[in-house]
């Protein structure tokens, strides 16, 4: 299984709100509804030290080969699904850092 880390830079430059990233949260809710969509509990991490926190969501969609983990803004769906645009956008400019994963 292989990873790839994208920079917000990176990001902003291939996602932009335009009929295809509509489109893909359109997708991403009617996944939703249809019952296709494995989204665990928000993880939230309290970083008092710092003043901060963060969520943690992640989201399968059964049929794609991919799921997602982020930090983004948002229910979880959508976040897998414009992560699925993204990386399509990412791999046709060569962007981002890719990281193979074994297991044991």
């Amino acid at each position: 299984m292989k990873a790839l880390v994208l920079t917000e830079a990176e990001l902003r430059e291939i996602v932009v709100v335009d009929q295809t990233a509509v489109d893909t949260i359109e997708n991403a809710f009617t996944w939703l509804a249809q019952g296709k969509v494995s989204m665990p509990p928000i993880m939230h991490i309290e970083v008092k030290e710092h003043q901060g926190d963060v969520d943690i969501k992640s989201a399968y969609v059964q049929g794609l080969d991919q799921f997602t983990i982020c930090d983004l803004s948002g229910t979880g769906v959508q976040d897998t699904a414009i992560a699925n645009l993204a990386l399509q956008q990412a791999a046709k400019k060569g962007m981002g850092i890719e990281i193979e994963i074994k297991r044991g």
